[in-house]
């Protein structure tokens, strides 16, 4: 896929974005309710600006990209390139990462320690100057309040230095899904592309312009979460298994993923947050 022909690593997300957008645009038709008409132009706008974006991203992965990372193949199997390793390559039970670089490409590849699982992390230049998109608030404040938690203690965070809420996600769902959380303006750009076995998807960056310094830490919404209502828990609970979890809809479950540090943190604020509600059936 990422050497062969005229295919990139984009045409997946391409496709799925452009049959989305259709069903969306026939579903507007049909929708008598106001509100559900409203959200559904709303994902339209935000689906458009995606779909442009990484169509601009196909684009240059043909121009530019690709004949960079075919360079570097070459390069690696003369013994040319340089690599640098960070972490233990030798020992399975740490994990470790090789960098690599080419004028335009910074590679990180990923072995995750005990499962031996292989990430590759591929970012671009030449993309970051995106698009800004305004999302007008389609829901309460309370439910925004919620849906911005459940994004923030997974795939989001906080930027060190301009206070603004960022999130880096190959979700296409999820970079939906933040702008309808964070109303008003957001920058959104194409940062790369992810690699995790047979998935390939788009790295999608997101900064909720308009929301600066409204939250301090991760810190500050694990205490913040026990104060939601029952209702919005359960908006939080679902942003949250959407991020770092799984539904089986057989086995009637849902599943919650979580490092110890992660753990740590929504336990140390949060007494909702216990094993039974986080993995119970429903």
């Amino acid at each position: 896929m990422l050497l062969s022909g005229e295919n990139t690593p984009f045409d997946e997300s391409i496709k799925a974005l452009s049959d989305w957008l259709q069903k969306i645009e026939e579903e507007i038709k049909e929708s008598n309710d106001k509100n559900i008409a409203n959200l559904r132009r709303t994902m339209l706008k935000v689906g458009r600006k995606m779909l442009m974006l990484a169509e601009q991203a196909r684009e240059k992965w043909l121009k530019t990209y690709r004949q960079e990372l075919e360079e570097l193949i070459e390069s690696l199997r003369s013994g040319r390139a340089k690599v640098i390793i960070s972490g233990d390559p030798f020992n399975e039970d740490r994990s470790f990462v090789v960098h690599l670089y080419t004028e335009n490409l910074t590679i990180n590849v990923a072995r995750v320690a005990k499962s031996g699982s292989i990430t590759i992390e591929m970012a671009f230049t030449g993309l970051r100057g995106g698009t800004h998109i305004a999302v007008p608030k389609l829901f309460d404040e309370n439910k925004l309040r919620a849906m911005q938690y459940g994004l923030l203690l997974t795939d989001g965070s906080i930027h060190k230095r301009g206070g603004y809420p960022v999130m880096g996600t190959n979700q296409l769902w999820q970079a939906i899904a933040w702008l309808l959380a964070w109303p008003g303006r957001n920058h959104m750009y194409v940062d790369g592309v992810g690699i995790n076995g047979n998935d390939v998807g788009i790295a999608w960056k997101l900064m909720a312009i308009d929301h600066k310094d409204e939250v301090r830490s991760k810190a500050e919404v694990a205490g913040e979460v026990g104060k939601l209502s029952s209702d919005d828990f359960v908006i939080f609970l679902l942003f949250a298994v959407l991020g770092d979890g799984d539904v089986d809809v057989e086995e009637k479950f849902v599943r919650l993923h979580m490092g110890e540090s992660k753990r740590e943190l929504w336990g140390q604020h949060n007494r909702e947050v216990e094993e039974p509600r986080v993995q119970g059936e429903g």
